[in-house]
């Protein structure tokens, strides 16, 4: 008598039920022929191991696995756009969404982190891709065998009370050299939501410290994800201020961002900056507190007698009271390092960095578009080769 035909066992993907994963998504069948999925056709609990193996900061390989299949991506079922897996990952990268992504744009970490995968792979600028990434996670690096652990967890960004205790101790991002500022600022009274859109026009990426200040529209800021989704300081910070000599008059001058403050941040709080009138008394205090040696020592400002050296002798600081009418006309006429931080009435605050260099051809166009007085310029012009006006 012939036996009675059995019924295929139940494979071990059907049955799987695993307490991080959706055991029907795990299940679903490839849409491709068996000989070409070997690796989709394994069980669950496998491609879940693989997930695990892959680096806590391994970004482009996490970022890849979940796109690979639906089956790759339901291991990651369990973490939701905002989840501490996704943060941590950025994290470890140097990276952290901007405090405007998050509030006006809605910008989920799970989004951000596949989006700056993608970048790296296809973006060649210095200042960004797959450079930016290695830089940013050799810098965390640093900074963990540097620092106590009781100083920092190396986990998560300072808060405000650590900041100001060990100022002297958090850096600034490199990047910040790299960066220029164009002759189009944001008019200074948007509110914050549309500002933080602007903030990308007016930014752009050097190739090296020392390069002319030429850009293309693809050099912007807001085209490099990964630049400016970057930590502005090492380790990162939550909070800081711009220093300005009456700090009360630009109370938005802050950058905050709870999970580490990025260069969209830093740049957002600058962009309500940049556009504002200035008179004499605005550029003499900032220019005094962005060069000031002594503010370890607790001197005002005002108290500072030496004369300001964020220009050489040649560039008197008559001229640049008369010409920066705006604070961006100062972005044009000097080079911008970044900032350092300080600590001032007990909370963290960046002190702009400046250094003279030669009048560029986009610095010349600059001053040209608004009709400065030549004869303010006549000195300048014979130094850096342009001849007389």
């Amino acid at each position: 008598m012939p036996r009675a035909s059995r019924a295929p066992p139940r494979r071990l993907l059907d049955i799987a039920h695993l307490s991080t994963t959706s055991a029907s998504a795990l299940s679903m069948e490839p849409p491709y022929e068996p000989s070409s999925d070997s690796l989709l056709r394994l069980p669950a609990e496998l491609l879940l191991h693989i997930r695990d193996h892959l680096g806590p900061s391994d970004l482009l390989g996490h970022a890849s696995y979940y796109q690979l299949h639906p089956r790759t991506q339901a291991c990651y079922a369990a973490y939701d756009d905002n989840s501490h897996f996704w943060i941590a990952l950025l994290f470890e990268n140097g990276l952290a969404v901007s405090s405007f992504e998050a509030n006006a744009s809605g910008v989920g970490w799970r989004k951000a982190a596949l989006e700056c995968a993608e970048h790296a792979r296809a973006c060649a600028h210095p200042a960004c891709g797959m450079q930016r990434l290695e830089a940013n996670r050799a810098r965390l690096q640093e900074e963990r065998s540097s620092w106590e652990r009781e100083d920092w967890d190396g986990q998560s960004p300072l808060d405000t009370a650590h900041a100001t205790e060990f100022a002297d101790r958090i850096t600034q991002n490199h990047l910040f050299e790299l960066i220029g500022f164009n002759c189009e600022f944001p008019p200074p009274d948007l509110p914050e939501d549309i500002r933080g859109f602007l903030v990308g026009a007016c930014a752009f990426l050097r190739e090296s410290p020392g390069s002319d200040d030429g850009w293309l529209p693809t050099d912007l800021v807001g085209r490099h994800p990964i630049a400016s989704r970057s930590f502005s300081t090492f380790p990162p910070v939550q909070y800081f201020s711009i220093a300005e000599d009456i700090l009360e008059r630009y109370e938005d001058m802050v950058v905050r961002n709870c999970r580490g403050a990025t260069v969209h941040d830093t740049l957002t709080a600058l962009s309500t900056l940049l556009g504002r009138e200035m008179d004499r008394e605005d550029i003499d205090g900032l220019l005094n507190i962005s060069t000031w040696p002594a503010h370890e020592h607790g001197i005002l400002a005002s108290d500072w007698d030496s004369e300001p050296r964020a220009f050489p002798h040649e560039w008197p600081l008559a001229h640049a009271r008369r010409t920066a009418t705006r604070m961006g006309n100062l972005f044009q006429l000097t080079r911008w390092k970044g900032f350092h931080l300080g600590d001032v009435y007990g909370e963290p605050t960046a002190f702009l960095d400046f250094e003279t260099k030669p009048l560029t051809h986009s610095a010349w166009s600059h001053i040209v578009k608004y009709k400065f007085p030549k004869t303010l310029f006549a000195t300048m012009s014979a130094l850096n080769g342009f001849g007389d006006l």
